[in-house]
Formats: C-alpha cells, sequence, structure tokens
C-alpha cells in the first residue's frame, strides 16, 4: 500500500503515518459499515432532495450521540472498556462488557 502526504518524512516517519492511514481506514469502515447495516443509510424514504439531507443529517447525529453515550457513560468493568474491541462496531463489545460484568447469564 502507498501512503502519500505533505509532512516530511524527517518530521514524521513513516511507521506513524501508516498506523494513521489504518485507524483512518477503521473508522471509515466501522462507521460506514455500521451506518448501513444496523442504522438503515442505504435506503431513501423519501426523494425530495431536502427530505434526504434532513434524514442523514438526523441520522448522522443519532449515531454520534448514541455512541458518544457508549463511549462515556459505559463504566469499565474487569478491565473490559468501551471501544475496546477494535473492529465490529458496538454490539460485541457491548456484549463483552455485559459478560465481563456478570450480567449475561446463559438459558
Amino acid at each position: 500500500m502507498d501512503w502519500v502526504t505533505t509532512l516530511p518524512a524527517p518530521v514524521v516517519p513513516t511507521a506513524p503515518v501508516v498506523r494513521w492511514g489504518h485507524a483512518r481506514w477503521d473508522i471509515e469502515n466501522q462507521g460506514f459499515n455500521e451506518l448501513v447495516n444496523g442504522w438503515y443509510a442505504d435506503h431513501v424514504y423519501k426523494h425530495e432532495p431536502q427530505a434526504m439531507e434532513a434524514f442523514l443529517l438526523t441520522l448522522f447525529l443519532a449515531y454520534n450521540l448514541f455512541h458518544g453515550w457508549l463511549t462515556r457513560n459505559l463504566k469499565p468493568c474487569n478491565g473490559v472498556r468501551p471501544g475496546s474491541s477494535g473492529r465490529g462496531g458496538w454490539q460485541p463489545n457491548f456484549m463483552a462488557i455485559l459478560e465481563s460484568c456478570g450480567e449475561v447469564r446463559e438459558p
């Protein structure tokens, strides 16, 4: 993979640039994947441009509020913190937190 940047190589070595690029990919992939699959951002409910814009802005606002609440209000339990799963959206991490706190019980 090639990376292009305007930062001079002596100031910022290659390794951090590659890490930042992969982190950005993770954010984009997780965010868009979750918005399309979990929040139904791929379906157009109205076909007027203003209605589509209002829907997407409302959806983005709800998504950011939800993830802000999830990250800031879930307390760590047994070392599992919100957002520590890295991939797969919030659902697997949320379940890991509940399981580590003894909130999920096997049937």
